[in-house]
């Protein structure tokens, strides 16, 4: 949780960065565009750790193989369920950010053809 709240802090201070630089030109597209492929970064990721961990001939238990997923899912109680539920969750929230960047992306094209 508390790695969530650090990257949407993270974001809003680029996005508020990014709105005082492009001034009239700023498009909330651009400024979720990174927080999106953060996203996907991080699904990737933690769906490695997943394979690995639910993959017995890999490892003698469970193990987490990188940085991030030890900071999402930290370092008490690991199990299979629990990297699958982070995981799927994670999986949700890059979709939902994909089909939100899509919708801004309409918008400004429907907005620059009027």
């Amino acid at each position: 949780m508390l790695f969530a709240i650090i990257v949407l802090v993270l974001w809003i201070i680029f996005a508020i960065i990014l709105k005082s630089v492009t001034k009239d030109k700023f498009r909330f597209s651009d400024a979720i565009l990174p927080l999106v492929l953060i996203s996907y970064l991080l699904t990737i990721d933690l769906g490695i750790n997943y394979v690995a961990g639910a993959i017995p001939g890999i490892n003698d238990g469970i193990g987490l193989h990188s940085r991030f997923a030890l900071y999402i899912i930290g370092e008490d109680n690991w199990s299979i369920e629990l990297l699958k539920r982070i995981y799927d969750i994670s999986f949700t929230i890059s979709i939902l950010l994909t089909f939100i960047l899509t919708l801004l992306l309409i918008m400004n094209y429907r907005r620059s053809n009027i």
